[in-house]
């Protein structure tokens, strides 16, 4: 059974993986995990401007464990909007 990190199910929004998965090969063909990888970065924008972070500075194993602490908050309070296209 595969498994997956706390950031792809926040993507996944409760969908099933699977089922994200081959919507994201659907849209992005060619492009292995396109969908999750630009929803991510939107979410550290968001996450920056939420917390005033400033991105020049480094990404410190404190730092990704807030954002993925924040990441799992947000994704409990509604369903991530995905790119579609």
């Amino acid at each position: 059974m595969a498994t997956y990190t706390a950031r792809f199910l926040a993507y996944c929004g409760g969908e099933s993986p699977d089922a994200v998965l081959a919507r994201d090969r659907d849209q992005w063909p060619g492009g292995r995990m396109i969908g999750f990888i630009l929803w991510t970065g939107r979410q550290w924008r968001a996450w920056e401007k939420a917390t005033g972070y400033d991105p020049r500075e480094p990404k410190t194993m404190a730092i990704h464990d807030a954002f993925d602490a924040w990441l799992t908050q947000q994704a409990t309070a509604e369903v991530p909007q995905r790119d579609a296209a």
